[in-house]
């Protein structure tokens, strides 16, 4: 039976079979027998909880199988997620799905019209993209030529028909023309690197800080930034056809900054168009991923260029006004449905249109801005034309909100979400059937740092419909359970929160539930601090799977602090029948001595099942930790007691002799 249980849950996990409705009707038959063995015969639902919900993918496959979720977090913008995954798109189905894709085509008609005088297109061709580059004075004697910042020359690599600028200096006029051609296999280099500016005119290197203060004294330099080139398709033809910018087009480009500062006159939700709110900043540190502010982005408006910013602030006010245009007014819930999805649709159309996105001269693409869990400085960028019908493009960001429903539309549970801390939690005692959670792993992202990129643009369209979740000027950070330096929250801060958070899981869930804890960092005091949390909460760990979550081509992974696998720990309560907290004491020599036999026991079965390097070392640790955790605390002879870390220095030197 568990051989055909195993089979079942490896069938349905394939992408085939996620929405077959054979497989969701076995898989809610399975949960619900399950229940009601283990719960004397109930027929309720068992609830599941995550209180580190996210974007709410946990809850929606348990809602999926059968269970009832309870998702939360102490982050808004993951709570709108949640929201409109576990909750609208369940209640409203093809309703909602047919009124998005209706006022979603009229935001586009409107912002169309509204815009149309900035996007100017040239007799049989239609602009997808532009090109431009940054630009700081050359500090070489006698010199001062504007220097157009390119990482690349490239603009296509397609074999013979690759197309890169050229560079023509011209010392009289100390400007740098850009002219666009064919380019065979030699295309020269770029004219900054490492944060060094080469003058093309004399030849002289400015020195990284010098390019710095000079674009921090322009605000990091995206309202006067160069526009080296357009991208567009033509009528007729197929590919991308790149072009030098014409009048037309830089007078576009002049009169939507115009426009811009016209607009910043007014309020929108009684607040200005363009987010002023400061990126966060307090302390630099090596590993920090927000770099822009270096560079004098100081607020989250900076980070796009005039006529982005324009299209953003249109977007928004057009997205605000849809409640009380829809059947019903302000107060008919699925006006309020609508605008919560196509607010996503407009922070999606931030990520792809921003001055942190990239051109992709391989793909002839533009890259949007989260390539990684970060926000470095990016010397030249791609605009998205968001009425070009390419890659950011409006109608394009309606498809991708669009694609939850899929999945959430074929639910068999309920679903409620809730703002909230995971370490005081809502629920009461006892009342989940199972905690399954993917809490923030130790240092390796700042979401609350990153989610304020999105937060900023949410906060202007649905401020007055969804209150609740954007009273703050940006996301809480001061409770978020993260390593982070900027904050003084040190490995054991995050330890003592995680504790607490776990401490409140294994308080609402029943004696005889079951925890599944995701984790994958790759550094030892991750995993110390982590496994030492779940322990003090109460909980005895009895297995770790590793199982494929992540892209293992996705930026962040490359050198990064995280596993190829996420590894699930599952855990069970400490407690007796009556839910006590069990107070056991283990000695350290029986730990230790039945320590080689499980990991003879275990490694095998991982390279059998092909699991391999350092995926298999950290999927040791649930079997070697349930030897360690079923005790409150682990004694050596003289009451001396054992802390973790020493602990694990043994896990991992009976993972070596056995790899030997």
């Amino acid at each position: 039976m568990r051989g055909a249980l195993l089979d079942f849950i490896a069938d349905f996990a394939s992408w085939e079979s996620v929405n077959d409705p054979s497989f969701l009707r076995v898989a809610r038959t399975l949960t619900s027998a399950a229940n009601s063995g283990l719960n004397a015969g109930t027929s309720e639902a068992p609830l599941v909880v995550d209180p580190f919900a996210g974007g709410g993918a946990i809850p929606l496959e348990a809602i999926r199988i059968g269970a009832d979720a309870f998702a939360s977090d102490l982050n808004p913008v993951a709570v709108l997620l949640e929201r409109i995954v576990l909750e609208y798109i369940p209640k409203y189905g093809d309703r909602l799905a047919s009124a998005i894709r209706t006022w979603g085509l009229w935001v586009e008609e409107e912002a169309k019209r509204d815009l149309a005088e900035f996007y100017p297109a040239e007799k049989g061709e239609t602009p997808i993209a532009y090109l431009w580059a940054r630009v700081v004075r050359c500090e070489g004697p006698g010199c001062g030529a504007d220097i157009p910042l390119l990482r690349s020359l490239w603009l296509a690599k397609r074999g013979k028909a690759s197309v890169a600028f050229k560079l023509v200096p011209d010392a009289k006029k100390k400007r740098v023309a850009l002219e666009i051609g064919e380019a065979g296999r030699s295309v020269g280099s770029g004219t900054v690197s490492k944060g060094t500016a080469t003058c093309p005119v004399c030849s002289f290197a400015t020195p990284r800080d010098s390019v710095r203060r000079q674009l921090r004294e322009k605000l990091g330099g995206s309202a006067d930034a160069r526009l080296v080139a357009v991208v567009a398709t033509r009528a007729g033809t197929t590919g991308r056809h790149f072009r030098v910018p014409t009048k037309r087009d830089l007078d576009a480009a002049t009169a939507a900054n115009t426009a811009l500062r016209v607009l910043g006159e007014s309020t929108h939700n009684r607040l200005p168009p363009v987010p002023t709110e400061r990126i966060p900043h307090e302390k630099v540190w090596k590993n920090n991923p927000i770099r822009v502010h270096l560079y004098g982005m100081a607020t989250w408006g900076s980070l796009f260029a005039p006529r982005q910013a324009l299209a953003l602030a249109t977007i928004s006010r057009l997205i605000a006004t849809i409640p009380s245009r829809i059947d019903g007014g302000p107060s008919e819930p699925l006006g309020r449905a609508v605008q919560a999805v196509l607010a996503c649709a407009l922070d999606r159309e931030a990520e792809h249109l921003s001055s942190l996105c990239r051109w992709n001269p391989s793909g002839q693409k533009l890259q949007a801005t989260f390539g990684r869990q970060a926000l470095p400085m990016l010397w030249d960028f791609c605009e998205a034309n968001p009425f070009g019908g390419s890659v950011g493009a409006w109608a394009n960001m309606i498809d991708c909100v669009m694609t939850p429903f899929a999945a959430a539309s074929l639910t068999g549970g309920s679903a409620h979400c809730e703002r909230a801390s995971a370490t005081q939690h809502p629920l009461p005692d006892d009342s989940a059937a199972a905690i399954v959670t993917d809490p923030p792993y130790y240092d390796s992202v700042p979401y609350a740092a990153l989610a304020d990129f999105f937060y900023v643009w949410l906060k202007r369209t649905l401020g007055e419909s969804q209150p609740d979740l954007f009273p703050e000027e940006l996301t809480p950070k001061d409770d978020e359970c993260v390593v982070d330096e900027a904050k003084d929250k040190d490995a054991a801060w995050f330890q003592r929160t995680m504790t607490k958070a776990l401490t409140e899981a294994r308080r609402i869930v029943m004696p005889n539930g079951i925890g599944v804890v995701v984790f994958a960092h790759k550094s030892t005091a991750g995993w110390e601090a982590q496994l030492q949390a779940m322990i003090d909460a109460g909980w005895t760990i009895t297995a770790s799977w590793p199982i494929d979550t992540e892209m293992g081509t996705r930026l962040r992974a490359q050198g990064a602090a995280a596993l190829a696998s996420s590894i699930h720990l599952v855990c069970r309560p400490r407690e007796d029948d009556r839910g006590t907290l069990r107070d056991d004491v283990g000695t350290w020599r029986t730990v230790v001595s039945e320590l080689p036999k499980r990991i003879h026991e275990w490694m095998p079965r991982l390279a059998a099942e092909g699991v391999v390097g350092a995926d298999a070392i950290f999927a040791c640790l649930g079997p070697a930790l349930e030897i360690f955790s079923r005790y409150s605390r682990v004694e050596k002879a003289s009451g001396e007691p054992v802390a973790l870390k020493e602990y694990l220095e043994q896990v991992w030197a009976a993972v070596a002799r056995e790899a030997l």
